[in-house]
């Protein structure tokens, strides 16, 4: 046990002397797709099967809310448009799936929001009226030729947050926004 906290000791020193946000660089946002679509912040949900809507989620928001108030049973792809880039300080990752993480960042595995869930993947989360969510990682239902591409049906009713995967405490240094496409099925 002793050596256990020593060695939780010691990766959170170097994780955070190594990952401040000010050794961090600026980088760009993704670019925002040419399209007519609304925002989903503007329409507040998604009535017809067919309809779409896009929401830029920040690398550094602990959740973006989305905007949509989504219902039990129905089904949802979200799609990530080309050329949409996150960073967690340095480090390049793409949506809708992360990566497996350095050895660092793997000692601090534990503090991950999702644990079972690559770093960076994107989670959608529906939270519902009494504080109860239903977490969806889009990476482990995305389409597994591309990884830009998932799909989900939301189990419960509440409202729809998104945001990467990372270690609670760690969100400062992460750097860039992502557009998402969210489509509704069914």
């Amino acid at each position: 046990m002793k050596k256990l906290s020593v060695i939780y000791l010691l990766s959170s020193i170097l994780v955070s002397s190594c990952a401040r946000d000010s050794d961090c660089p600026y980088v760009k946002d993704s670019p925002k797709p040419v399209s007519n679509m609304s925002l989903c912040n503007e329409i507040k949900s998604l009535p017809v099967v067919g309809t779409s809507c896009r929401v830029s989620v920040d690398a550094g928001d602990f959740e973006t809310h989305v905007g949509l108030t989504v219902i039990h049973h129905e089904e949802y792809k979200v799609i990530a448009p080309p050329d949409q880039v996150w960073y967690d300080c340095t480090r390049r990752n793409l949506p809708l799936c992360g990566e497996e993480g350095s050895f660092m960042m793997n000692l601090l595995s534990f503090k991950k929001r999702q644990k079972d869930a690559l770093w960076f993947s994107v989670i959608a989360e529906v939270k519902t009226d009494d504080k109860k969510s239903t977490y969806y990682d889009l990476c482990k239902v995305a389409d597994s030729s591309s990884k830009k591409t998932a799909k989900f049906e939301v189990m419960n009713d509440g409202e729809l947050i998104m945001y990467p995967n990372d270690a609670d405490g760690y969100y400062c240094n992460n750097r860039g926004k992502i557009w998402l496409e969210i489509q509704r099925l069914k």
